[in-house]
């Protein structure tokens, strides 16, 4: 064997390992693109499943301030006391406890729980008021709170927490694109504070009664072709049909 012939087989084998080394680099790069998923999923991580809306039961408390003077409740304090009545009847589940303050004045405290009384009943508010006790150090100022408990949702998440840096310097957060860890937190405890019914929040509300006369009327009109109230004044359904 000359060496040109060893020179062309040496070149060969070069050029073999060459374009095996770039279908090796390619592959890896096509795997590492496939792996990071920044451009065909954009954010892989979904605000709900960071900061998830949870059910569980909250107290809901009024003070109610009285003065030693006042034989009964003021305007003001009836009002607040009727409105949580009505929202004790619609969202309360167990008791409605009124706790009275140890230190305060015991004539101002029983003329406070005999108008509370009457402004919870003017509120609807149906079932025995239980009483307990605590110890304040406020004296005679010292406020009557009214507690019940209620199912409240809330997110499990503590909004302006701040884990890594808004403007992100780690590769990691930088390949992956992910999204601050804030983000939808406050859309989370929005949504959780303004629900109704944090049960809509779990399964939605069984159908009401159907209104059979109603439903009959408007078949009828679909038979015979009458005016429709979906459609404009004037146009009958074979009007429609016929063009």
């Amino acid at each position: 064997m000359n060496n040109s012939s060893v020179l062309q087989q040496t070149g060969e084998g070069a050029r073999a390992i060459l374009r095996f080394a770039t279908i090796a680099a390619l592959a890896l790069g096509a795997a590492g693109c496939l792996a990071s998923n920044d451009i065909t999923k954009g954010i892989p991580y979904d605000y709900r499943d960071r900061h998830p809306i949870s059910l569980g039961h909250a107290n809901e408390v009024l003070e109610i301030f009285l003065n030693s003077r006042q034989a009964q409740l003021d305007p003001r304090a009836t009002e607040d006391v009727r409105q949580f009545g009505r929202d004790y009847m619609a969202k309360g589940q167990g008791p409605l406890i009124a706790y009275l303050p140890s230190d305060g004045t015991p004539v101002a405290v029983q003329n406070g729980l005999t108008g509370i009384r009457q402004a919870l009943a003017g509120g609807g508010a149906s079932g025995r008021l239980q009483i307990a006790h605590y110890q304040s150090n406020a004296g005679p100022s010292a406020p009557i709170k009214l507690v019940y408990a209620r199912l409240k949702a809330d997110t499990t998440t503590k909004c302006g927490w701040q884990d890594e840096e808004i403007v992100p310097t780690r590769l990691k957060i930088n390949s992956g694109n992910y999204s601050n860890y804030n983000f939808g937190c406050s859309y989370q405890k929005n949504l959780a504070a303004q629900i109704a019914d944090p049960r809509d929040l779990v399964r939605p509300r069984q159908e009401g009664p159907v209104d059979a006369e109603k439903r009959l009327a408007g078949i009828e009109r679909i038979r015979e072709g009458d005016q429709n109230e979906l459609k404009p004044a004037g146009t009958s359904i074979k009007q429609i049909v016929g063009q």
